[in-house]
């Protein structure tokens, strides 16, 4: 008696704290692990999807007319979001993307050598932070 009171309290809280375009896919549920698994069946695709998403994305994002600050931000907010995801870039990767994107024309990049470049860039990224 006392579990099914404190099973009934779990749901009621769970329930309490989505939103009401979440709450159908809790019709069903007889106790709260089964709205638990629920929840984190049909969401847990999403968040798979939203991974390979940004993965996506920050490998394709370009400069193209935006200001370098606001490229540099645009990826890092990118990175950020990967990190949240237990998906953070290695500082390597993560400098090779923001190259990657930059467009060829821009001649005074390679005036640097490749060490001072990343450390230059890391440096820059450490602003936003």
């Amino acid at each position: 008696m006392l579990w099914n009171k404190k099973d009934l309290s779990c749901k009621i809280i769970i329930n309490a704290s989505l939103t009401e375009s979440i709450l159908p896919y809790t019709v069903g549920s007889n106790t709260d692990c089964d709205l638990w698994l629920n929840l984190e069946k049909r969401f847990s695709s999403t968040t798979k999807s939203h991974l390979f998403q940004l993965k996506t994305k920050i490998q394709t994002l370009k400069k193209g007319s935006l200001l370098i600050v606001e490229y540099l931000q645009l990826i890092k907010q990118t990175a950020d979001a990967l990190t949240v995801t237990s998906s953070p870039l290695a500082h390597t990767d993560f400098v090779a993307h923001v190259l990657n994107g930059l467009p060829l024309n821009m001649t005074h990049l390679p005036s640097l050598s490749g060490f001072d470049l990343r450390q230059s860039m890391l440096k820059s990224f450490k602003v936003f932070s």
